[in-house]
Parts: structure tokens; C-alpha cells; sequence
């Protein structure tokens, strides 16, 4: 018993045995009642009177009746609203639909009347209803595979006869391995640091709820996944471990779920934890189940410390230029440096595309990115440059007409026109063809003969004047 800061070594009566289950209980229920946010004038749930005798508040006492707390604590955990119009007997029929009978107590029997009665509250039947809603957390919570693949990540794997067979035994094992963890974790450290010398204090083993009295098992589960908040040099290791040690460690864990966590998991007292009476081992187990929920399955801590056996991923930082990769990595800087050096006519800068030169081939350019050329490819690629090389004289086209037509130094448009032969002249004197005024051979022959027809109209108007003149 913890009085005045010292705790007394004693057995404790079947009164005070109840009632701190009864604390245990209901602080539980209230905490998965409002999601791990119980109100504060709530989180003590019982109060004296004038005559020093402990009560359970008002407001816990309507809503145990009420079915309200049951209510909100499935709706939590299954995240189903359809939970919150339920009485009594609802929720004793949804448990048992999960697979969980409600034991009946001994004292009364487990009926809604019952269970709605005020004056007084039935704690007994209210007992056996929260009973079996931690045996469905822990149903819910933790399943066997899950536990195993969680231990065999960190450690060795788990053999045919130590597999676990229900969540309790799963729970057990996973702090029995994390207890083995740390001592290697421990070793290895020692070795690092030159100290193998030292011996490593030995831990107790984990096979029974009764090996968790002395409080090294519970933080060394919190210390391997959780160094920062709780130091594994912090912990009482004795062998085996004093009463102090055991008092010192059960308080270290109180104040590691008070301080690190973001909600306090550990709704059990120093003397519950140390006596460990077999009425309180249902709240240690779910105290384990909350533990692994919050460290493995859904990790509520926010550290950059890995959970065991998980490796730290390699990241590569990609770039979105690869001209940039090949300034930065020193290999492609050397590559381009010796490109250069082999050509110092080049002028192409590091990150460049530029050609490189093989030495070795008399000086055979090798295009990095292209294909062998072929006779086929060059046959196409000529064709395509010619016809792009029509296409854009065609759309920029400055030449004159007589640069289209070929003539180079014959004068102008009048001089030639002046040159045709007409009426009176012998056609001998200055004969005219066709192909001697236009290179035919470059144009089409629509071309050649439009030309020819403006030639044959300028002759009869020439003609046509000379006759007029002579008239």
C-alpha cells in the first residue's frame, strides 16, 4: 500500500481487492468510452463522502445504467455509429454475436432490470459486462499471425511447440522476445564501445502475467521500441530485482505512458501491478494490448527511432534535368572532361550533349543516340531535306521573276521582247526558241506551257504594232 510516499508491504483484504478492480475497470472503460480522452473531473472515478467511504461519481453511476459508456465504447472500436441506441440487453446480445458470453455473477442475476437499477448500482453484474468487453478489445486488437510476424521481424523464428495459440499467449511472447531484443541490443553496444569485458545484466523470463511484477519486462518493451523516452540504462536490472527495484521500475513505466505517450494507457495502480492478484489479470492484459496497439500495430509516438527489425529505407534524390545529374555526379563530370580534352576544338561545356571521339577508329565520329545509317536512311532523309528545302523557298520567296526563270545577265523583260521577230523581219535574224529564253528542264510543264502561250500573245501585239506603224 502507497502512503504518504512510502509503500507498505502487505496482503490486501478482499474489500480493497474489489475495489481496486473496480477502479482498474471503469477507468478502462472510460478511456475507450472517449477514445483515450476521458474528461478530467471523470478520470478518478470514485470520490469520498463526509464518512471518508468511497463512491462511485454521479455521473458514472447514470451512464453504467444508462448503458451509455457500453455504447460508446463499441461504437469506438468498431467505428460504427449504430451502437449508440442500445441498452443492456443490446449490447449483450452484440458480444455475444462476437463470440463473447457475459459470465453471470454470483450475487445477482444479469437481466436489464438489474442492470438499470440506480440504488444501488449492481457493480457486480456491471463488472461482468466490462469483463467481457476487454475480452473483446483484446479479441479485436491482437491476433495471433500478427504477433508473429511481428516477432519473427526482430527476432528468431518462433518454433512449432512456442506458437502461440490465443491472443494471451501471443501477448506473452511478444514481450518475452522484446526482453531478448534488448539484451542483444545492449551486447552489440557494449562491443561498439570497446566494453566487452562487461557483463550484461541478465533479464528475467517472460512465461507467466506473474513474471511482470518486477516491471523489467514491461520497460523493456517500452525502451526497445522507444529508447529516447525511456533509456534501457534507466532500468533497475537486478538479479533477480529487489522490491525497490520492482517499485522503481513499475513507477519509471507509469511515467513513460504518463509523458511520452499522447494518452496515458496504464489505468493500474503500483500495488496492482505488484501483487498482480488473479482478479486484475484481464486489465494487464489489456494494458498489453494497448501497449502493442500503440507501439506495432498503429504507432502513436513520434520518433525517428524504427520499430524492431524494420531497416531504414534508402532514398535516392532524382533530378528532373539530366544535365544537372551529370554536372553533379562525378563520374559523368569526368567523362565529359575527357571528351574535351580529347577534342580542344570543341567548345561544348560540362552537361552537354556533344559527340565523343573514339580514338581508336581513326577518327570515326560516334554519335551517342543515333542510328547506323544506311542507304535507305540516307535515300529518305535527302528526299525529306529536299522537299523541307522547297517548302521554305516556297513560303520565303524573294527572287525576282527573271531569277525564277533562269535568266542571268540577258537584260531586261523589253529587250527581250524587242528581240522577237515580227512582220517584215526575217525570222532567220534573231530566232527565238523556247529553250533558249527558259531552262524548260527545271519547270513543270504546265509552267513551260503558260510561258510559251504569254510568249505567242506578246509576238502578234508586237506584230500588230508594226502594221499599225506602216499604215
Amino acid at each position: 500500500m502507497l502512503t504518504g510516499g512510502r509503500f507498505v508491504v502487505r496482503s490486501r483484504t478482499p474489500p480493497e481487492l474489489e475495489r481496486a478492480k473496480q477502479r482498474a475497470s471503469i477507468k478502462w472503460l472510460l478511456s475507450k468510452a472517449y477514445d483515450h480522452r476521458t474528461p478530467e473531473e471523470l478520470k478518478e472515478p470514485f470520490y469520498k463522502d463526509h464518512d471518508d467511504v468511497e463512491r462511485i461519481k454521479p455521473h458514472i453511476n447514470r451512464c453504467l445504467a444508462n448503458a451509455e459508456f457500453y455504447c460508446l465504447a463499441l461504437s469506438v472500436l468498431y467505428a460504427d455509429p449504430n451502437f449508440h441506441n442500445l441498452n443492456h440487453w443490446g449490447i449483450i446480445q452484440a458480444l455475444a454475436r462476437k463470440g463473447i458470453c457475459v459470465a453471470e455473477p454470483s450475487d445477482c442475476s444479469l437481466t436489464e432490470t438489474v442492470l438499470i437499477q440506480t440504488t444501488p448500482l449492481k457493480m457486480s453484474a456491471h463488472m461482468a459486462v466490462i469483463e467481457a468487453l476487454m475480452q473483446l478489445f483484446i479479441k479485436e486488437q491482437v491476433s495471433v499471425e500478427r504477433v508473429l510476424n511481428t516477432v519473427n521481424r526482430f527476432s528468431a523464428p518462433v518454433s512449432t511447440s512456442e506458437a502461440p495459440t490465443d491472443p494471451d499467449s501471443a501477448l506473452l511472447l511478444w514481450t518475452k522476445r522484446c526482453c531478448e531484443s534488448l539484451k542483444l541490443r545492449i551486447e552489440e553496444e557494449h562491443i561498439n564501445n570497446g566494453d566487452e569485458s562487461q557483463e550484461v545484466s541478465k533479464f528475467p523470463k517472460v512465461n507467466d502475467l506473474s513474471d511482470l511484477t518486477d516491471g523489467v519486462a514491461i520497460t523493456s518493451v517500452m525502451s526497445l521500441y522507444c529508447s529516447e523516452g525511456l533509456p534501457w540504462s534507466s532500468i533497475a536490472l537486478g538479479d533477480p530485482p529487489s522490491m525497490a527495484d520492482s517499485l522503481y521500475n513499475i513507477q519509471l513505466l507509469q511515467r513513460f505512458c504518463k509523458d511520452s505517450l499522447p494518452f496515458n494507457v496504464c489505468h493500474l495502480s503500483i500495488e496492482d501491478i505488484v501483487y498482480m492478484h488473479d482478479s486484475i489479470r484481464q486489465n494487464v492484459l489489456c494494458f498489453l494490448t494497448d501497449l502493442y496497439v500503440g507501439l506495432e500495430v498503429k504507432p502513436v509516438i513520434k520518433s525517428e527511432q524504427l520499430k524492431p527489425g524494420v531497416k531504414k529505407d534508402r532514398i535516392i534524390e532524382i533530378s528532373q534535368d539530366p544535365d544537372l545529374h551529370r554536372k553533379n555526379s562525378p563520374t559523368g563530370l569526368k567523362r565529359l572532361n575527357s571528351a574535351v580534352q580529347q577534342d580542344p576544338r570543341s567548345g561544348s561545356q560540362p552537361g552537354s550533349l556533344s559527340p565523343e571521339v573514339d580514338s581508336t577508329s581513326s577518327g570515326f565520329t560516334v554519335q551517342r543516340g543515333r542510328a547506323v545509317p544506311t542507304l535507305t536512311s540516307v535515300h529518305q532523309s535527302s528526299q525529306q531535306s529536299a522537299a523541307d528545302h522547297k517548302s521554305d523557298k516556297e513560303q520565303f520567296n524573294k527572287d525576282t521573276k527573271s531569277d525564277e526563270l533562269g535568266e542571268e545577265g540577258s537584260g531586261s523583260l523589253l529587250d527581250q521582247i524587242k528581240n522577237i521577230p515580227c512582220a517584215g523581219r526575217p525570222l532567220i535574224r534573231q530566232p527565238l526558241v523556247i529553250c533558249q529564253l527558259v531552262p524548260c528542264e527545271g519547270f513543270p510543264k504546265l509552267f513551260r506551257v503558260e510561258i510559251q502561250s504569254m510568249i505567242t500573245l506578246v509576238r502578234c501585239l508586237w506584230r500588230t504594232w508594226e502594221a499599225l506603224k506602216i499604215i
